[in-house]
């Protein structure tokens, strides 16, 4: 083998080396992206399900809120609806309203309290 040769056959080994560094490196890289995305994807899933998790509570606690409402209407401890017309005998002794117990609107109150009963009684089935 001659001298050129030789060099040629270094450069091209020195070449080849650097396409396998290059390669190398690449292939570490798309492991670590790989990696990262699995646990952003883990991260995003887990953030999901709490948000389920706390949508499932918040409409047990609106089906509960329903129920005692209603029981408590049953008891005669709060109003009905109709209980504020003029053919009630003792103003002074008025039951206590939906506004009193501590909902914000009497419409969107019932309006509330009639959808968590229909989904109660979907849940139920």
């Amino acid at each position: 083998m001659s001298a050129a040769q030789v060099e040629a056959f270094s450069v091209d080994e020195l070449d080849a080396r650097g396409r396998a560094v290059v390669a190398y490196t690449a292939a570490k890289l798309q492991a670590r992206l790989a990696k990262a995305k699995k646990a952003h994807d883990e991260l995003i899933c887990a953030a999901y399900r709490a948000q389920g998790d706390a949508l499932n509570i918040e409409a047990q606690a609106k089906r509960r809120l329903a129920d005692e409402y209603d029981a408590a209407q049953a008891r005669g401890e709060v109003a009905r609806l109709g209980d504020n017309l003029p053919r009630v005998t003792t103003r002074n002794a008025s039951k206590p309203t939906a506004a009193d117990v501590g909902s914000p609107a009497k419409n969107s109150t019932r309006r509330a309290r009639s959808g968590t009963r229909k989904s109660a009684t979907a849940a139920r089935r």
